[in-house]
């Protein structure tokens, strides 16, 4: 699965999936957002938002994320669940953002912004569904997070 899952990442042009976060008040809080893959063995991603933004906020309290991949009825989706660390210290920042404006060139107008940061997530679900084909392809996995 996980080939299959790493495939679909790879060839989404733009890079782009739903994000939620939940806030203080247990409310979800959703966003579209460009994706970089950012080590293909273990399906780890990296999205770019700023430290002022509702979504950063919520991760502090809470590191839980849920994304989702797919833009229509034609095409296989992606159901992730995984655990975000926070990146906004300027060498750190420094380390990962070569990885991810060169896999999302059209965000590249972000690139030095002060309150750029960025969430390296990696996955403790995962769900690939595609029902193109016959009979559907569904299956999933749980991850084992090790630190």
């Amino acid at each position: 699965m996980e080939q299959k899952v790493l495939e679909f990442l790879k060839s989404k042009h733009p890079k782009l999936c739903s994000i939620s976060t939940v806030n203080s008040q247990r409310k979800p809080e959703s966003a579209l957002m460009a994706y970089a893959i950012l080590n293909e063995s273990d399906l780890s991603l990296l999205l770019s938002t700023r430290t002022n933004t509702r979504k950063w906020s919520n991760l502090k309290k809470n590191p839980h994320v849920s994304l989702v991949f797919g833009s229509g009825f034609h095409e296989a989706t992606i159901q992730f669940e995984g655990m975000v660390e926070l990146i906004d210290t300027p060498e750190s920042i420094s380390s990962y953002q070569d990885t991810y404006f060169s896999q999302n060139p059209e965000t590249l107008q972000f690139k030095g912004l002060p309150e750029l940061c960025f969430l390296k997530i990696k996955p403790t679900w995962i769900r690939y569904t595609n029902y193109i084909v016959n009979p559907p392809d569904v299956e999933e996995k749980a991850f084992e997070i090790i630190e």
